[in-house]
């Protein structure tokens, strides 16, 4: 119960601090960039994303990210009715605070920024989340690296989660699988979506 009002607490952060601006960036294997493009309006944070040599427009996203710490295997799967009908309950009750929602063309997607609610609609090898107070929405993540604080992030499923030590206060929640979880950060929750009260 205490994980779900956690998730509730920094989604009212989030929304609370919407007039705050934010970036997003994207980037690319080879390290090269283009210019940034800016979606706002007068009631969203800024959302900033460059990609790697070609630039794309985001649109509305929602996630934000949290977690505890602990490095450990990560639990299996209920196969329950009750768990399979809770499965994408938590990201159905985030997702309308959505305002962004980004590709991951080329694998690698860096989120940078304050008070952002992204959805990632594309699978990623790589998302690597920087920046404080936001929701990020997902699907398949092969690595989650947050070195943020008071975020949440909801996963369709991923591979490996590390939470820095710099991190604090983040909610990491992944649908299905049993991903590697590698936690080092203060007071996170990191746990798979049946677990949740």
């Amino acid at each position: 119960m205490t994980k779900k009002y956690l998730v509730v607490a920094s989604l009212g952060l989030v929304l609370g601090l919407s007039a705050c601006s934010a970036g997003v960036e994207k980037s690319g294997t080879d390290g090269a960039s283009s210019s940034p493009v800016v979606a706002s309006s007068p009631s969203e944070p800024a959302v900033v994303a460059t990609t790697p040599s070609h630039t794309q427009s985001p649109s509305a996203v929602a996630t934000s990210s949290a977690s505890t710490g602990n490095s450990s295997q990560g639990s299996s799967e209920t196969s329950s009715p009750d768990a399979t009908e809770e499965k994408g309950a938590l990201r159905a009750e985030l997702s309308p605070a959505v305002t962004t929602e980004l590709t991951c063309p080329d694998g690698t997607l860096n989120i940078d920024g304050t008070a952002l609610s992204v959805e990632i609609v594309d699978d990623c090898d790589t998302v690597n989340v920087t920046g404080d107070i936001s929701t990020i929405l997902a699907q398949s993540v092969g690595t989650l690296n947050l070195d943020g604080n008071g975020s949440t992030v909801v996963m369709s499923t991923v591979g490996v989660v590390n939470l820095t030590e710099q991190s604090s206060i983040n909610t990491v929640v992944w649908e299905s699988g049993n991903p590697v979880v590698n936690d080092l950060s203060t007071a996170s929750v990191v746990v798979s979506e049946s677990r949740l009260p």
